[in-house]
């Protein structure tokens, strides 16, 4: 029976033009792509389990209390296992500098439980147009998503084994997203079960964990 992983992807970098870091409109990022991790299937479980207290550790003396008496004051509920923290947010120059020796040790043990199960980190890239006449944002994101199933596919086939893409829900991607089940078809790509689902990050805390990653 063949082995099945599950691939967990999100964006990084900006999918909008780029000139350089002077340009006073199109300064945000020169290069866009996806990136994430990958479990074994048997294996998802347990790490989610995982990353959510690792969160709690992380979290738990300031972020979440704040985050609870915030929804408090709101009038709204708050649900610890659909609260989240943004990977922007976490590794910003600020946080690096203050607290680098917690965010060293806490992505350690993240890429390294990755590792003992049997999974991987990838990341897919490419720098952008500067020419922003040129520049097509819904082709830069077709391009990577095309080279990570393409990447993906070679490596599974090598395996002898089948995955599953799940991305971070993104407004106005759906039917990048949708046109890769064409992809997967027309140039043989078998070893991908589905066409790559979109989920909401607050729901699921491997794509949150693709997020940091």
């Amino acid at each position: 029976m063949k082995k099945t992983y599950i691939v967990y992807l999100d964006e990084f970098g900006h999918v909008g033009p780029y000139v350089s870091a002077d340009d006073k409109k199109h300064n945000t990022h020169p290069v866009f792509g996806l990136g994430g991790f990958v479990l074994p299937i048997n294996e998802v479980r347990s790490f989610s389990s995982f990353f959510f207290n690792l969160k709690i550790r992380m979290f738990g003396s300031y972020d979440i209390p704040k985050a609870r008496e915030d929804a408090r004051l709101a009038g709204k509920a708050f649900q610890l296992s659909t609260w989240e923290k943004k990977g922007s947010q976490l590794y910003s120059v600020v946080n690096i500098q203050r607290y680098k020796n917690v965010l060293v040790r806490s992505t350690r043990r993240i890429v390294n439980y990755i590792s003992r199960v049997g999974g991987f980190l990838l990341y897919v890239g490419e720098a952008k147009r500067r020419d922003v006449e040129k520049h097509n944002p819904q082709g830069t994101y077709s391009s990577s998503l095309r080279e990570v199933i393409k990447r993906l596919d070679d490596e599974f086939k090598g395996l002898d084994a089948n995955f599953l893409i799940f991305m971070d829900d993104s407004e106005g991607r759906s039917d990048i997203v949708k046109r890769s089940i064409y992809e997967m078809h027309q140039n043989d790509k078998y070893q991908l079960i589905e066409a790559p689902m979109q989920v909401d990050s607050k729901l699921y805390q491997t794509i949150q964990c693709a997020d940091w990653l």
